[in-house]
């Protein structure tokens, strides 16, 4: 038994690491909202284990085009419950506050604290500001910056032109330089 989860294992691990990529980009290209992704490609490679688990290693034969099938069920599964969600359930509540406690002992800690905190607030703030944008602007960054695709490659999956998806980038930290600079 112990010799057969072995086997499972690397064979999941040889067919994540050869395919993980691809996945994570047809995913974050073809998603309506990019906060999804993560919780997607989850499911898609719980359910490519499960499906290994359950069929043995040689019912992969082609790992990446079972791989991409899976990850087509699974957006198509998990926007038809979201859209069923977004009828039957209110907004989301906004993020509750703090008293202030975190912050009291947060400076009593070192340098190094402050500072992972600082850079913590940052990319809250870069989060935030990148909510504001458009799905699809939200998507290229992804893509890009994520998933370290190319500018050729971001524009072949979002069937845009390059010169569009360097704009989208441009414009944006643009606007996010401009932030910063002007906050100090």
């Amino acid at each position: 038994m112990a010799g057969q989860n072995l086997e499972l294992n690397a064979c999941f691990n040889g067919i994540y690491s050869n395919c993980q990529s691809k996945v994570l980009a047809f995913v974050t290209a073809k998603c309506r909202d990019p906060e999804d992704v993560r919780d997607i490609v989850q499911n898609i490679w719980l359910e490519f284990f499960a499906l290994l688990q359950k069929r043995g290693t040689d019912y992969a034969r082609s790992p990446e085009a079972l791989a991409m099938q899976i990850a087509k069920q699974q957006l198509a599964r998990h926007y038809s419950l979201a859209e069923r969600l977004r009828l039957a359930l209110p907004a989301r509540a906004p993020r509750e506050e703090t008293d202030g406690a975190e912050e009291a002992i947060l400076a009593t800690d070192t340098y190094e604290i402050d500072d992972a905190v600082a850079n913590d607030l940052l990319c809250e703030e870069i989060r935030r500001r990148l909510a504001e944008k458009s799905a699809q602007t939200r998507k290229a960054f992804a893509l890009f910056f994520g998933c370290d695709l190319t500018i050729a490659e971001t524009a072949a999956l979002l069937g845009w032109s390059e010169s569009k998806v360097k704009n989208h980038l441009y414009r944006t930290l643009q606007e996010l330089r401009l932030f910063y600079t002007e906050k100090g």
